[in-house]
């Protein structure tokens, strides 16, 4: 999405699709100058006779617990790398153990791993000696041992904290294959307003301010909402996602209270959770007039585990702000 809002922000022309969303065939025909995006999961992958693109990007692979799940995950994104081709372009996020293993295969340039020509390592959580990264909503690419600065934009709206970081380093990399300037790409970012349910502020009650993110299916991603808040008050998944987040070496260092979701799927377990949180950030408020609270839903499990929908914390978000105003 972040990658289609900057193409289409400088009128290209974009078709977007893949497991989420319009399936590939529903498209529309292929035309003059029309990129196509598309989002692959590696289960889909795994079953692809060829895939041949001009630019991949390899993304937030899930963390696994065992070797065996890692060589599967492997083998599948190399069998998609085997067919690109020396003038194509590979981007491989490495802030998780497969995309690391994946990129310093495609950098050693084995032979029948790939012939892809440029391979570029994207980073939302440290400095590269190569690649390009993002820290703090500011850009720099490094290639051969030259830094550059690509520009800085920490107050975009659909990027706060550093949730996003590494998706919009690969979003950059993709637009500067693609031969869009640093500075056109960097204005762009400015009004990309996020994604609904991907850690969305939906507004506040008082000082108590109300964070979406029930789309963070994986405890890594409700992690990475949590540490991107200030006195957080959290609502997630379940006991083993908690204890997952709370044994990470940064895990919850800014939380203040866990509510987490019971088995069920009456959408009771939610409207108490969001109850008691409230009530509790309410309260952290009005002792510190400054501390401006955040109430977090950020699941790390699907609706259907979690026995919840997407629109269940909006629609609590949006009653509890409107009897505020009523009450006021």
């Amino acid at each position: 999405s972040i990658i289609s809002h900057i193409l289409n922000d400088l009128g290209w022309d974009v078709s977007i699709g893949g497991d989420i969303g319009r399936p590939l065939m529903d498209l529309e025909a292929p035309s003059h100058n029309r990129i196509y995006l598309l989002e692959l999961p590696i289960r889909k992958l795994a079953g692809l006779r060829e895939l041949s693109m001009d630019i991949s990007v390899t993304l937030n692979v899930p963390s696994v617990r065992s070797r065996a799940e890692i060589a599967l995950a492997m083998r599948a994104l190399v069998k998609m790398h085997r067919t690109q081709r020396a003038k194509d372009t590979a981007i491989v996020g490495v802030d998780d153990i497969i995309g690391q293993e994946l990129c310093t295969a495609l950098r050693a340039g084995a032979k029948k791993i790939s012939e892809v020509g440029t391979v570029i390592p994207v980073s939302g959580d440290a400095a590269l000696s190569h690649g390009l990264f993002v820290l703090d909503g500011a850009a720099y690419s490094i290639r051969s041992r030259k830094a550059e600065a690509l520009g800085d934009f920490s107050r975009a709206p659909g990027f706060l904290g550093a949730h996003f970081n590494q998706d919009a380093a690969a979003a950059i990399a993709v637009c500067l294959a693609i031969g869009i300037p640093a500075q056109m790409i960097i204005k762009s970012l400015h009004n990309y307003e996020g994604l609904r349910g991907r850690f969305e502020c939906l507004g506040a009650a008082g000082n108590v301010v109300f964070v979406d993110d029930s789309y963070a299916s994986t405890g890594d991603a409700a992690e990475h909402a949590i540490n991107a808040c200030p006195n957080v008050f959290w609502i997630g998944s379940n006991a083993q996602t908690h204890k997952d987040i709370f044994e990470g070496a940064e895990g919850g260092d800014g939380i203040n209270g866990a509510y987490l979701l019971e088995p069920g799927h009456d959408g009771e377990s939610l409207k108490r959770a969001f109850a008691q949180a409230y009530q509790d950030a309410a309260a952290c408020a009005s002792h510190d007039p400054d501390a401006a609270p955040v109430v977090l839903f950020s699941p790390g499990v699907t609706p259907l585990a979690g026995g919840f929908s997407h629109d269940d914390f909006r629609n609590l978000v949006t009653e509890r702000i409107t009897g505020e105003r009523a009450h006021a």
